[in-house]
């Protein structure tokens, strides 16, 4: 792991610990998930590492918890370490620095939306709603969608409109995803990888969607940005982990037209912390409501007709 610079500043040292004490949730069963993201912030503001682990070591201990220190450690060296977090993106090309006081200015001004109320203003309920009701909602009826439990694999099924998808719901310890573009169902030859593939873009029918996610953003800021994005956002999904998942409508031709139309769009979504690795255009997102483990990929907002007025305007309406 690099050297890292001592803090310096006190200014510095001031907004990471507004930032920890306001935007994470130190209670049980959010701790991991809240010391991740402590320790992500405090490496892009400097702060010095043993500092950051005395506080957060507090903080678990105030919530009634007992502190891993081995845990602690190897949270500390994966944020710390931006080799590996450029390797684990996905991409060897530097990540462009998040702009945390727009964040954090986003974040407040969506500061009354809760998950509930997200829920409530969808203009598809998204309650109760199973997941082949899901892939209906964004897949045409001729289409097919590949759904996973592995997600290195070729997939576990390859859903058409009228199948169910029951079986995925519970018992998936590392949860359930599905490729955000329609597909044929059927193995080609790709020529990249040399080998026969059912889920590569020789198989995509359609270049339609985009996901956005972040890894470095706290989920609860994330989705108070995605709803401020002048895009025409078709479902947000919890990924029962450290994420919300975003479907985006973003129409080509091909996938050439494609990359070059996300290309432009990496101007706006990654200063505000969207993964890289998110933003290819043969991409797995978590499929909604099933489970990870004992946690729900919960469906928070769907609108198949979504024209990229910001969600954030309509709930104000």
């Amino acid at each position: 792991m690099k050297p890292i610079t001592p803090l310096n500043s006190e200014a510095n040292l001031s907004l990471w610990l507004r930032y920890v004490a306001e935007r994470l949730d130190w209670q049980k069963g959010h701790l991991d998930q809240s010391s991740w993201f402590a320790f992500l912030r405090a490496k892009s503001l400097a702060v010095n590492p043993n500092l950051a682990r005395g506080v957060v070591a507090r903080l678990i201990t105030c919530a009634g918890d007992r502190v891993k220190p081995d845990k602690l450690s190897s949270q500390i060296a994966r944020a710390y370490d931006q080799e590996r977090i450029l390797s684990e993106c996905g991409t060897a090309e530097p990540i462009e620095p998040v702009n945390w006081s727009l964040v954090d200015a986003l974040a407040r001004r969506a500061v009354f939306v809760t998950p509930a109320l997200l829920k409530d203003s969808s203009p598809i309920a998204v309650r109760g709603t199973t997941p082949d009701e899901y892939l209906s909602q964004i897949f045409g009826f001729k289409e097919a969608a590949i759904i996973f439990d592995s997600p290195k694999s070729q997939g576990q099924a390859v859903w058409r409109a009228g199948a169910e998808l029951t079986r995925f719901i519970h018992g998936r310890k590392n949860g359930v995803w599905f490729l955000i573009q329609p597909v044929d169902g059927s193995y080609h030859w790709n020529p990249r990888s040399q080998h026969q593939s059912r889920r590569s873009e020789e198989s995509v029918t359609g270049w339609r969607y985009l996901l956005l996610e972040s890894d470095r953003v706290a989920p609860n800021s994330w989705l108070k940005i995605l709803l401020q994005l002048p895009l025409p956002i078709v479902s947000i999904t919890d990924s029962g982990g450290t994420s919300r998942h975003a479907l985006v409508r973003f129409p080509a031709v091909s996938k050439a037209q494609w990359d070059l139309r996300r290309d432009e769009l990496k101007k706006l979504v990654m200063p505000l912390g969207a993964c890289p690795s998110s933003l290819t255009a043969v991409r797995l997102s978590r499929l909604p409501n099933c489970f990870r483990g004992e946690r729900l990929q919960e469906l928070l907002w769907l609108d198949p007709g979504a024209d990229g007025q910001p969600i954030l305007e309509r709930i104000n309406r």
